[in-house]
């Protein structure tokens, strides 16, 4: 196997890249594990010389086209190797984008309980336990990966701790459907600000972290709906219409939810059994 397409790429775009490849063909004649987080396009940016100015987005674009360029090295190493089509590759994100990138319409940007903060793509790829172009609009949370994984690796989960995720396997190979009430929780740092279960998005606070900063968290009128917020998000996926005044039952449900989680973080926030 030759590196050598690596060699005028010295940003760490191409330095992880290459790692990653090299780790895949040492590992191709046995079970592996890779987990490979690129440091851009989370600030500060940087693009190697092969990609910078290129893009139509700026810096952020260009920085995105390298990480594009890369996982097509990481998929190539991988057909290579002779290892693709019983691989599992999944690609996401840890949030939303910041003051620059798309979030695709939503309301809100990282950093901010919105949806715009929280729900990125993610692309899974397996040949041989995923049906190609198949499409899954289930919520789910990157810590469903865990126990996903583990599942699929054949190992136990661990007994001495509680474990957040879900085993979200048929979501991947068989369009299965999350149970309606699950919840998940959003965090804005170490504060609980909005929880999600089935169509319904419940916010007590929001962060004002990020631009645009949503005006009606301050907003005092005698007609002004201020918080908590209640969305719809299978009619409002842009979280644009409180509901909290016609559905006062749901609202009512969803703070006990809020208070519950609460409560159980606090009696035992490391999660030990």
């Amino acid at each position: 196997m030759s590196l050598t397409r690596f060699h005028r790429n010295g940003s760490t775009h191409g330095l992880y890249t290459r790692e990653a490849v090299q780790f895949i063909h040492d590992s191709k004649d046995k079970p592996f594990f890779l987990y490979f987080a690129h440091t851009y396009p989370h600030t500060p940016q940087y693009a190697s010389e092969n990609f910078r100015g290129k893009s139509m987005g700026g810096l952020y674009g260009d920085c995105v086209e390298e990480i594009d360029w890369s996982v097509a090295e990481v998929m190539r190493a991988l057909e290579e190797n002779g290892v693709a089509d019983n691989t599992l590759v999944i690609f996401t994100s840890d949030n939303g984008p910041g003051y620059c990138g798309s979030p695709g319409g939503l309301r809100g940007r990282k950093g901010q309980s919105y949806e715009g903060g929280f729900r990125v793509p993610m692309i899974a790829h397996w040949p041989k336990g995923i049906t190609a172009k198949s499409i899954c609009s289930e919520p789910a949370m990157n810590i469903d990966l865990f126990p996903t994984l583990l599942s699929l690796a054949g190992v136990d989960l661990p007994e001495d701790r509680v474990i957040d995720g879900k085993n979200i396997l048929s979501l991947l190979t068989s369009n299965g459907k999350r149970d309606p009430n699950d919840c998940l929780f959003f965090y804005h740092n170490k504060e609980l600000e909005a929880v999600r279960m089935g169509k319904w998005k419940y916010i007590r606070d929001i962060d004002t972290m990020a631009w645009p900063i949503p005006l009606d968290k301050h907003w005092k009128s005698e007609n002004s709906l201020e918080a908590p917020w209640l969305y719809n998000l299978e009619l409002d996926p842009g979280e644009s219409y409180n509901l909290r005044r016609e559905h006062p039952d749901i609202v009512e449900a969803m703070e006990a939810i809020f208070q519950q989680w609460q409560k159980s973080m606090k009696e035992n926030l490391g999660g030990w059994k």
